[in-house]
Order: C-alpha cells, then sequence, then structure tokens
C-alpha cells in the first residue's frame, strides 16, 4: 500500500539567484509560518485532428501553462521571510521559488518545483477571533524543475578533494575518472600522466564520455597541461618557455636561425631574388627583351600604328577625310548652314525678321513701354509716386525715423579713428605697466634666477640649511629637542612623572598638591604631597569617603549592628532562615530585589508571629534603595503573596496592580475623579465612572470648568461606539489595531442625480496604506485618493474621467540629469501599435497604447499603479474588505517624445534621400550631356 501523503512537510524556500538550478542549495531561504498548502499545476493544450477516412483521431500537443501558485502564511511583518515577499511585491522584482512536496530521506529522493516569476497580487486576511494571513499570488514565469530529484549527500572534508592536504585523515583525491567538480592528483607512476611528475589541479565533469583538466606540475619546472572531452593532453607553455620556443615579435624576425629555410616555407624571394626576376618601376619597361611581344600581351598600339588609326589632337580635326559626313554623323550644320538659319551674335538681333513679334514670343517690353511703366535707375527713385507708401511697402524708415529709433554711428575705438588701421599700444589693453626687462622661462624651473637668496627673501621662504637649524627633523625622533621640560610643559605632559617605584598623575600644571599614585604592588589611590597620606575616595565618586570601617559605616548611614547580605543571596528566603528582626544591607546583586537600582540597599525586618518550627510566619519588611525609593512586602503564613509595593512619596507617583472603585445596587459604578485647584480654589475637575443607559453598558468621560459651570461628556459603549465627539483635533488619531491608522465616517451624504447617497472619507485604512485620503460612495466604492507610496513618492488615482483645460508636467531643463536622446526611435515605433478598446470597468470606448508594448521599447514611459478592490462583506470590525492588484500604466507625454524623435530621425532620412535623388538627378543629367555630345 502507498504512503499517505498529508502534507504536514511541505516546505517553500526562496532566492534571489534566478539562474539558479539546484534544488538544495545555500542560496535558500524557508519562508517562514506557511498556513495552507502551495497549489502547482501545468496544463497542456490538445488540439484533436479527425482524419478523412480513418476511424482514429489524431492528437496534437500544443502550448503548456502554468497555473499561478498562492502561497498563505500566518503573517508577521516583523518576519524576515514576509518583510522579504512585501519587498518583492511593491518593486515587482523576479525572484526563485522551490516547493518541497515530499522529501523521503531514507530513500534519498525528493519531489520538488522550482519556478521564477513575481507576485502578481497579495490579500491580507483576519480579525481578531482570526490569525491574520497573507495570500500573495506567484504568478511563474519559467519553470525551472517539476521532476522528483536525488537529495545530494553531505559533502565532508576530502570528498572530491575538497580541504585535502594529502595527509593520511585527508588524503589527496585520485580517482580514474571523478564523477563531479573536483580538486585531483595524477601520480607521477599514472600511465595516464603526460609529464613524469605529479600533477594536481581540478577536472570538471559535464555529462561528457571523457572529463576537462587543468593540472601542473608540483615538483621541478613549472609546467601547464589541459585536456576536454574531445582533445588530447595538450602543453600549455608559460611566458619564459615561449620566449625560448617562439619568435618575438618586437625582434622583427632577427631571431630566425636560418633566413633561407623561412623564405622556402614562406614562398618568398629574397631581394635580389625579386631584382633579377622583377622589372623595377624607375626603369619604366626598358628591361623588356621583346617590345612587339609585350605589346601584344597588353593589347596596345604602336605609337607609329596609333597616329596612323586615329584623329590626332594637334591637327584640330584637319585629317578628316570627308567633312560633310563627319558633321552628318555629328548632327551639326556648316557655317553656312547656321549663318541661314540662326541669329548671328554680331548682329545684336539685327537680323530679327519682325521686332514686334519677338518681343511678344519672349515677354518682353519696348523702350518706351518700360520707361512708362517702370522706375528708371537714373532717376534715384525720385519717379516713385507716392514715397511714403513706398517705404512701407519695403518696411524701411523715413531719415527722420532713423534718427530717432537708432544710435549714431560708430566712428572710433579707445580714441583711435576707424578710417584707416588702428595700431593699439600696451596702455589700451591695459598693460601699459608691462615692460621689456627680461622673463623668467617656465622651462628653467628658476635656475635663470640672478641672485637666489634675494629671491628666497622676497618669497618669505628659507635655505635647505636655515630650515634644518632652525626646525626639528623628523629623523631625529625629537633628539634635537632643546628643552624637553619646557615641551612637556607646553604639550600638557608635565602633569605625567615616573619613578623606579610609582607613577603619578597630577590634576593640573603648578603646585598642587594632590595626585593620582599607581605602585608596583598594586597599590593605587589619591595621594597628598602636603600631608603625605592618602586621600579616601568620595561617596559620589563611589568609595566610602573613609580610610577605616568605622568612618565608612558612619558615611554610609550603617550602624555597627547591621548585617551584610552577601551577593547572588535570594534576600526573601534568606529572611525567612535569618529567624529574626533588624537591620540588614547589601549590594545590588541580589535575586528578588524590588528593582534593579544600583547601589546599596537597606532593609529593616520585623517579625510578628513565628510558626511551629520557629521561623518567621508573619511579619514585613521595609527596603530603601540607594536612590531614596521605598518598598514594602507583607510575610504571611511563611509565603510573600503580594509581593513589593512601592511606598508612594510627596510628589511621587502610585503605581497600582488594579483599582476597584465598587458600588451595589446603584445606578453606576464608583468614580475616578481629579479635581484641578488654583489659589485654594477649585477650578475644574474630571470623572470617570461606569453607567447603564437603556440596557446599554457606557464608560462616561465627564470634563467640568467649574468656573463658568460648563461641562461635557464623552461616552463609549458595549458596542464599540463613540458619543458626544464635537471635533477632533489630533493629526494622529488611531482606531483599531496600533500597526495601523485609519479613520471611516460614513454618517454624512451627498446628491448624486438628485438623490442622497451616503459617502466616506478615509486618512488611512486598515488594508496597508496608511498615508492615504480617500473619498468614495458607500454604494459604489472609492471615487478618488491620494496617498504616499512605501518609497515615499506620492500618488493621486482617480476611478473615473478627469477633464480640466490642461495638464501641464514639469519639464524645465534645469530640473534635468543624465539627459540622452531617444534612440531608434523609429524602430521603437514601430514595436508600439495604435489601438481602440472597450474599457472594462465601464464598457466606455477608447484609444490608446497598450503599457507592455511600450513597456518593451521604452520603459521610461511606463510605470505602473495600485488598484484596491473591495471585495464583498466587511471585516467584524467593520472596515471594508480591500484586495491589491497592480496594473501597468503609460506616461503619454513619454510617447509624444518618442514620436517627436521619430519624426526627426525620419526628416534625417528624407533630407538624406532628397540629397541622394539629388545627386542621381545631376549625374543623370551629365550622362545626358555626355550622350548628347558624342
Amino acid at each position: 500500500m502507498a504512503d499517505i501523503f498529508n502534507g504536514k512537510d511541505v516546505k517553500v524556500y526562496y532566492n534571489d539567484d534566478t539562474g539558479n538550478r539546484a534544488v538544495i542549495t545555500g542560496g535558500n531561504i524557508q519562508i517562514n509560518e506557511l498556513a495552507a498548502y502551495p497549489s502547482f499545476s501545468m496544463g497542456t493544450e490538445v488540439q484533436k485532428i479527425e482524419t478523412y477516412n480513418d476511424e482514429y483521431s489524431n492528437a496534437i500537443e500544443g502550448q503548456k501553462t502554468v497555473d499561478n501558485v498562492t502561497l498563505v502564511v500566518n503573517y508577521i511583518p516583523t518576519d524576515p521571510t514576509h518583510e522579504y515577499l512585501d519587498k518583492k511585491y511593491d518593486n515587482q522584482e523576479e525572484f526563485q521559488i522551490t516547493i518541497f512536496v515530499n522529501e523521503n530521506n531514507e530513500a534519498g529522493r525528493l519531489e520538488s518545483v522550482m519556478l521564477n516569476g513575481v507576485l502578481g497580487s497579495r490579500m491580507l486576511n483576519g480579525d481578531k477571533d482570526s490569525v491574520v494571513t497573507m495570500t500573495y499570488d506567484f504568478v511563474p514565469t519559467e519553470v525551472i524543475s517539476y521532476a522528483p530529484r536525488d537529495i545530494p549527500p553531505v559533502l565532508r572534508r576530502g570528498d572530491f578533494g575538497v580541504g585535502s592536504d594529502g595527509s593520511i585523515d585527508y588524503p589527496q583525491y585520485q580517482p580514474d575518472q571523478a564523477t563531479g567538480n573536483a580538486f585531483v592528483k595524477i601520480s607521477a607512476s599514472d600511465i595516464d600522466n603526460p609529464s613524469g611528475v605529479d600533477l594536481m589541479g581540478i577536472e570538471l565533469v559535464d555529462q561528457q564520455a571523457e572529463n576537462t583538466n587543468i593540472m601542473m606540475t608540483t615538483t621541478g619546472d613549472l609546467r601547464l597541461y589541459a585536456r576536454n572531452a574531445t582533445t588530447p593532453w595538450t602543453r600549455l607553455y608559460t611566458s619564459g618557455e615561449a620566449d625560448t620556443r617562439y619568435l618575438i615579435k618586437s625582434n622583427n624576425l632577427s631571431d630566425l636561425t636560418n633566413f633561407e629555410s623561412a623564405r622556402s616555407n614562406l614562398s618568398v624571394y629574397s631581394k635580389s631574388e625579386t631584382d633579377n626576376k622583377f622589372m623595377i618601376g624607375p626603369n619604366n619597361l626598358s628591361e623588356l627583351t621583346n617590345v612587339v611581344v609585350a605589346r601584344q600581351k597588353l593589347e596596345v598600339y604602336s605609337q607609329s600604328e596609333t597616329d596612323a588609326k586615329f584623329l590626332q589632337a594637334a591637327n584640330n580635326l584637319s585629317d578628316i577625310v570627308d567633312t560633310a559626313i563627319a558633321r552628318t554623323n555629328l548632327g551639326i550644320n556648316s557655317t553656312l548652314e547656321n549663318d541661314a538659319k540662326y541669329l548671328q551674335v554680331e548682329n545684336n538681333l539685327s537680323d530679327v525678321k519682325d521686332v514686334a513679334t519677338a518681343r511678344t514670343n519672349l515677354g518682353i517690353n519696348s523702350t518706351i513701354e518700360n520707361d512708362a511703366k517702370y522706375l528708371q535707375v537714373s532717376n534715384n527713385l525720385s519717379d516713385v509716386s507716392d514715397a511714403a507708401a513706398a517705404r512701407t511697402n519695403i518696411s524701411v524708415y523715413s531719415k527722420a525715423e532713423s534718427d530717432a529709433t537708432y544710435v549714431p554711428k560708430t566712428t572710433t575705438v579707445n580714441g583711435h579713428a576707424l578710417d584707416s588701421n588702428v595700431t593699439v599700444s600696451k596702455a589700451d589693453v591695459g598693460l601699459g605697466s608691462v615692460t621689456d626687462d627680461p622673463q623668467l622661462k617656465i622651462s628653467a624651473n628658476l635656475s635663470d634666477l640672478s641672485n637666489v637668496a634675494k629671491a628666497r627673501t622676497n618669497l618669505g621662504i628659507n635655505s635647505t640649511i636655515e630650515n634644518d637649524a632652525k626646525y626639528l627633523q623628523v629623523s631625529n625622533n625629537l633628539s634635537d629637542v632643546a628643552d624637553v621640560d619646557t615641551v612637556k610643559q607646553n604639550i600638557g605632559l608635565d602633569r605625567f612623572k615616573q619613578s623606579p617605584s610609582e607613577t603619578m598623575i597630577y590634576p593640573s600644571s603648578g603646585q598642587n598638591p594632590y595626585r593620582i599614585t599607581i605602585r608596583p604592588n598594586g597599590d593605587w589611590g589619591t595621594w597628598r604631597d602636603d600631608t603625605g597620606t592618602w586621600e579616601p575616595l568620595k561617596i559620589v565618586a563611589g568609595g566610602t569617603g573613609a580610610t577605616n570601617k568605622k568612618d565608612a559605616r558612619l558615611n554610609l548611614n550603617i550602624p555597627a549592628a547591621y548585617k551584610i547580605i552577601p551577593d547572588g543571596t535570594n534576600i526573601l528566603g534568606w529572611f525567612i532562615e535569618n529567624n529574626e528582626s533588624g537591620f540588614f544591607s547589601s549590594g545590588s546583586n541580589l535575586v528578588n530585589l524590588p528593582n534593579n537600582d544600583p547601589g546599596w540597599w537597606v532593609f529593616e525586618f520585623n517579625v510578628h508571629i513565628r510558626g511551629g518550627n520557629n521561623k518567621p510566619a508573619y511579619g514585613i519588611i521595609k527596603a530603601i534603595s540607594n536612590n531614596s525609593r521605598i518598598y514594602s512586602i507583607v510575610l504571611e503564613n511563611g509565603n510573600w503573596p503580594y509581593g513589593w509595593v512601592e511606598v508612594p512619596q510627596q510628589n511621587n507617583d502610585v503605581h497600582f496592580y488594579r483599582v476597584f472603585l465598587d458600588r451595589h445596587d446603584a445606578g453606576s459604578s464608583g468614580e475616578l475623579v481629579g479635581n484641578r485647584y488654583k489659589g485654594g480654589v477649585q477650578k475644574g475637575d474630571f470623572a470617570l465612572y461606569n453607567e447603564y443607559q437603556d440596557g446599554v453598558s457606557k464608560v462616561t468621560l465627564r470634563c467640568s470648568n467649574n468656573e463658568i459651570n460648563k461641562y461635557a461628556w464623552l461616552q463609549w459603549d458595549e458596542n464599540g461606539s463613540l458619543w458626544n465627539v464635537q471635533n477632533l483635533l489630533n493629526s494622529d488619531l488611531y482606531f483599531g489595531p496600533p500597526s495601523v491608522r485609519k479613520l471611516h465616517t460614513r454618517h454624512a451624504t451627498m446628491l448624486v442625480d438628485g438623490t442622497a447617497t451616503p459617502y466616506y472619507y478615509t486618512f488611512g485604512n486598515p488594508d496597508g496604506r496608511r498615508s492615504v485620503t480617500e473619498f468614495g460612495t458607500v454604494e459604489d466604492g472609492w471615487i478618488f485618493y491620494g496617498q504616499v507610496n512605501r518609497d515615499l513618492s506620492k500618488q493621486l488615482d482617480v476611478n473615473g474621467v478627469v477633464n480640466a483645460s490642461a495638464f501641464n508636467q514639469a519639464s524645465d531643463r534645469d530640473l534635468k540629469e543624465n539627459i540622452e536622446v531617444i534612440s531608434n526611435a523609429i524602430d521603437r515605433v514601430r514595436a508600439i501599435g495604435g489601438y481602440t478598446y472597450t474599457l472594462k470597468e465601464n464598457g466606455m470606448p477608447h484609444a490608446g497604447v497598450i503599457a507592455q508594448e511600450v513597456r518593451d521599447v521604452l520603459p521610461e514611459a511606463s510605470g505602473s499603479f495600485t488598484k484596491y478592490v473591495d471585495l464583498p462583506g466587511p471585516t467584524q470590525d467593520g472596515t471594508p474588505l480591500r484586495e491589491e492588484e497592480r496594473f501597468y500604466s503609460v506616461d503619454y507625454a513619454g510617447i509624444t517624445a518618442l514620436l517627436v524623435q521619430a519624426f526627426k530621425e525620419m526628416d534625417e532620412k528624407i533630407t538624406k534621400l532628397e540629397e541622394q535623388q539629388k545627386q542621381i538627378d545631376e549625374l543623370k543629367e551629365l550622362v545626358q550631356k555626355l550622350l548628347d555630345n558624342k
């Protein structure tokens, strides 16, 4: 019969390292106070395919899905593991959890699930009658492992060579083939050793047929060897070995031993071989042995052949055989044909047959027409019909307007006229005091000083010799001090003196008779030089103020008959065993003292009645501490049933365990009354008592002002209701658990569509948002809230549409740093889609982008917010239940910045394309011209 699994040993661990793949590792930390079994499930989409004329159906396995894991803990806010989960939720950081489902140590097997993911939501539950729990919803992003694993054995010193030192207790690890990553040794006699001496190093295992090693020799020359699963041992040369084995780059091949063999191996010629085998450029092919054959190989003509075959530039086409055919081939006319067909330049259009038609074809006027229509240059605008209108049309001022608007023209600078070259003197630029005397050169490092001693005097510095004579040198360790006693006095060390028999410390310089003395035999204290006696340690310094027992008892107010109670004694048992009345004293190191006041205690014990064993059975002890606090304790029938009670003194606080203000058969309990007097006249009072009104128990606090006969009541009933509150004047008012600040007001109403609707304000609430102001209706939930988040950022959320004339976002450059241009803006825009959609919560149509798409390409424009959802039914204290859900948001100002930069990138591309098109058009035009001129 299979074992029954009840889940009581289930454990959940978390790990910050999402790259971890080891189920059991030192990085795993167990989550405390697990309150419910964490469920884990996976599903696979299966697609059935019906095949024609086949009695069977095919099934195709599709995408695997992993359900969220619910983690429920008995919530302790100060528990480090619960704080870790809260932090991961607040920061939305990915982390790893491992669930130990069934750990069978006997079989050495562990059933576990390892997941990476984030916390999608959390919810706090509980009230005064149940344990407070926190439910975290873990959303997996990656399934690392969900198969049974072997429980790894404990690693001990010497296992796999860890901590081996070659001793008998911890010998070196020398396997034929390691089964795990290890520190190994291959002895010199091993057939697998390539060096002939002992090798030590590491062996790495990665599910290959052969392992990977990196080894080095333990004695002799330092040699390194390495191999992997597919390559045998390979020697790794050190830098010293490589210098003798390989050519050094800086030697430029000068360390070759055989240059001819090197050239042969490289298949290159020497300089002389190259000179003999190939033609030299400066010789201009004069080394050719057969010019005719060379021309045939190159497929070129000789000079005479070229002259006979082609037209020569020097002949200016005079060597053309048939000029008429040539003109026809070129598509041009002869001079006679052109003279008859075209207007000649030297005729200046005098050969135009119809001048009026020509002007019409050219769209120009005759001289007479132009003189009548246009202003003439020679008139210098004197023929303008309306000068004021002309100035307005061309936006210029008249002379009078210019003189009134602008300053006169500058004609001089610093007294020099600007009508010719200006020569500036040293005085003009503030250098009038600069002389032409020779200057010191920076490169000379002051070696060009004419008088070094005078230069030192001017700078106020000394020479090396003067400094050595004037100042103490570090190397002398103060041995060059001239007057040691004066130095001690200057630095305050004259108060310390030594002799072979004692060390002395004086309170001040000069003649003071007091000193602290320490002697080799252990004697120490305050000594008076003027009397030659010890000075007693005063009581305020922890002493007795005396040098003998009698004076000490007198100073401490302890009679000679006092008994001293030894340290560590249980004084209550000691008094019964001591069996007598009297006075006693002790230190503070006792058991069952009234409190932990330090210093001496004095006790007075009075025995009233003794028992049958003659030991005290009834009596009383009075105890006085060194701080003058007085306590008493009563002995009753051999026991101390009431404990120590402090005896009140004037202006002392009075402490009681419990005070009963009983009244029988009356309308209220006894009253706790406080009266305030001034000048012997009662000015006011308060009273606190319990009473019943209409069958309901109430606690009443009454406050009175007797001067004006004014009073008020504050009542708190058995149902938790507070009555007669007129004003609450406190910035921190707490209701509910001390860790949660909240105040709900639900009795007010407001008009919504003409209907009185209950509403509430919330200043802090019980679901973890302590710094929040929220407004909403009782029926429909919250309308808006503003809160300070845990990271001290501020947040304002509105559950609906916000209408405003403008939303201005702070964007001044002085408010920003790390300013960078958005790169690849066009590619980022391509990754974001524009959508129309319907908002789930109200069914209204909208248009916008998807935050996840923005987050992938421009995370700076994406944020997140927490939505608080009201759950059905309040808790027992009447506060609403809330669930937190986190969603992504979009900063559309960031989207605008992305679109602006994308437009600029596109504009740059368009400009480049226009430039390229312009170059293409110019090339096309050039090619066309070349074709036209052929």
